[in-house]
């Protein structure tokens, strides 16, 4: 499910999909169907979320706590990032996306990796043996995995960290990287 939020004069511009009983205008000619009314709720549920980590005062309308909820996420995300390509560089993996520390406003705690010698599978295998839960594989984009030159059988491993990850969730990972890279 998703929302989508334009000004009128472009949504009434974006070419969509249309049965002759859907009417082309918006909002009519981007809601085709009935809602799932679970996700509904669960969208304001999510939005809800958003605005108590931004919250710092109940008269305060939902835009700007929303805005300083994302921005604070981001600022957090932007250091579990650089912790993380930190511990990935120094048990020698190959990290795929941007790893420079300068860039790292570009990219989201999500990291994809290899390390020298040991089959992704390998890694999550005993990753999960420690209470890791990491994913291995072509993610879903063998063309990118061909792009990249990671063989599509193999893959990579991916680590995905959110902002209700911690640092001290990072050294635990770092830990069980530098043990699985000496014991394999």
């Amino acid at each position: 499910m998703g929302f989508l939020w334009g000004r009128r004069e472009l949504l009434q511009q974006l070419p969509t999909f249309r049965e002759d009983f859907i009417p082309d205008e918006p909002p009519g000619k981007i809601e085709a169907g009935t809602f799932i009314y679970e996700n509904v709720a669960g969208m304001d549920a999510a939005v809800r979320y958003l605005e108590s980590l931004g919250s710092t005062a109940r008269e305060e309308t939902t835009r700007p706590r929303l805005e300083r909820a994302l921005t604070v996420i981001r600022a957090y995300e932007e250091l579990l990032s650089t912790e993380m390509i930190r511990v990935l560089n120094h048990c020698g993996a190959t990290i795929y996306g941007i790893s420079n520390a300068q860039r790292i406003q570009e990219r989201v705690p999500t990291l994809c990796f290899n390390l020298p010698d040991i089959p992704p599978s390998k890694v999550t295998e005993e990753l999960a043996k420690l209470g890791i839960g990491v994913r291995d594989g072509h993610m879903y984009a063998p063309r990118l995995m061909r792009r990249l030159g990671i063989p599509q059988q193999t893959g990579a491993v991916r680590a995905s960290l959110v902002h209700y990850n911690t640092l001290a969730e990072v050294h635990l990972l770092a830990d069980a990287l530098a043990r699985i890279t000496k014991s394999c």
